[in-house]
């Protein structure tokens, strides 16, 4: 990071400004807090959408993305609303459910893909489709905008393979409101692709709608809190059982039916006993995480004479262990992990380190956290390994992509000097 930079504020990290921001009517914003939220529950209507479309969750889990900020978007359509009479006026428009136009989302589409094949004469020559569709069940509220999943295809024939997959969302993004009726809040873009294409996507997206889009590198500060917040993470199979128990029941239900007809009812029961116990054998130990908590730090840049003999060290852990001393710094029941609990957990972390190995990790950059259910990175690299646990990690990303915005009509740029 550049001296010249003033640390923690992402968005004037920024290294440009469009346009449309400097038109906007009203910014809402306020001081945010260093403290991080331990959890995170969605109120009733997003709950109920998260319910309704599992699948949303299930495809972000288990890849690996490469995490973007964005600033607002200009010009995104939405459907006409039936019944317009002082809607804007009233107070629970705020809460209104708008629908993507699907006929812009194909234009946005048809745009995107024209920069992957703009170097290419004849479309033919390289068959790729852009598709371009809501992504509903990752809102964190109902002031949110749903997701946006942007996915490219390689076509040959028949036949297609997905070479670049994005997300754009933001869950309880309501920490920066633009009152614009042009302008959409989705400031975590996740992508996944070959560096080549997810430039051109992103320089699509920037055409489009007016927006700057840039990696998100976490500071030294986000990685230990990463790595405190999120070791106490845990798998919460309580919705998957009742799901479970209510496909066993119907199961069972037809299957005595049938045999009960051939007078063989108690082998039925006898075989779905032991058709439950093995499935829950086999789902418990789907769930199990990593039983360790792996700590990569890197050698400072100013210490030039270590890093061309050890440039990293890598740290492994017991997770267990990990996870009692997270207990003993951190009161069960709270909603917030403070940043004195954060400095407490590493500097006790850092003594155990320093008396059983001699090392004095503390004077190390730590580059990448990878924890029994999450891997992150400070390149904005992140992994959630099990979907209950995604829009948790969505709802610390985006106050982090969202940034300072502490004026009413915020720049872009970069500060020239402190």
């Amino acid at each position: 990071m550049s001296p010249g930079l003033r640390r923690g504020n992402i968005t004037s990290a920024w290294d440009c400004c469009t346009t449309a921001s400097k038109t906007a009517k009203v910014y809402r914003s306020q001081m945010k807090s260093v403290n991080r939220l331990v959890s995170y529950t969605a109120d009733i209507i997003a709950a109920n959408e998260e319910i309704e479309y599992p699948e949303s969750k299930a495809f972000i889990a288990n890849t690996t993305w490469s995490v973007h900020r964005v600033s607002p978007l200009w010009n995104v359509k939405f459907k006409n609303r039936k019944d317009k009479k002082s809607l804007d006026d009233s107070e629970f428009s705020i809460a209104e459910r708008l629908e993507y136009d699907e006929a812009a989302l194909k234009r946005y589409s048809a745009i995107i893909r024209g920069f992957l094949v703009k170097d290419v004469s004849d479309f033919s020559d390289n068959p790729i489709s852009v598709v371009m569709s809501p992504l509903q069940g990752l809102r964190g509220s109902r002031n949110d905008k749903d997701a946006l999943k942007i996915e490219a295809f390689a076509v040959f024939g028949e036949d297609s393979r997905t070479i670049f997959s994005g997300v754009l969302c933001g869950v309880d993004t309501s920490e920066l409101e633009v009152t614009s009726s042009n302008a959409t809040s989705l400031p975590v873009f996740l992508t996944n692709g070959n560096q080549d294409t997810t430039d051109r996507v992103i320089y699509g997206l920037a055409k489009c709608f007016d927006c700057v889009i840039a990696p998100l590198l976490l500071s030294d500060a986000d990685m230990k809190f990463a790595s405190a917040l999120w070791t106490g993470l845990e798998i919460d199979n309580s919705n998957e059982s009742t799901v479970d128990c209510t496909i066993q029941q119907s199961r069972s239900t037809k299957r005595r039916k049938v045999l009960a007809e051939k007078n063989s009812l108690s082998k039925t029961r006898n075989s779905t006993t032991n058709n439950s116990k093995d499935l829950n054998v086999s789902k418990s130990k789907k769930n199990v995480g990593r039983e360790e908590v792996t700590l990569v730090y890197s050698v400072p840049r100013d210490l030039e004479a270590i890093r061309q003999k050890i440039s990293s060290f890598t740290l492994s852990l017991s997770a267990a262990e990990v996870k009692e001393l997270r207990r003993c710094v951190h009161k069960p029941g709270e909603t917030e992990f403070t940043d004195e609990e954060m400095e407490t957990f590493h500097a006790a972390l850092n003594t155990i380190v320093k008396q059983a190995l001699g090392l004095r990790v503390d004077r190390l950059d730590l580059e990448e956290v990878r924890l029994p259910l999450i891997t992150v990175s400070a390149r904005g690299r992140v992994r959630i390994s099990h979907e209950n646990n995604v829009k948790v990690v969505l709802r610390h990303l985006t106050p982090l992509c969202q940034g300072d915005m502490l004026t009413a009509n915020p720049s872009l740029g970069v500060y020239s000097s402190v």
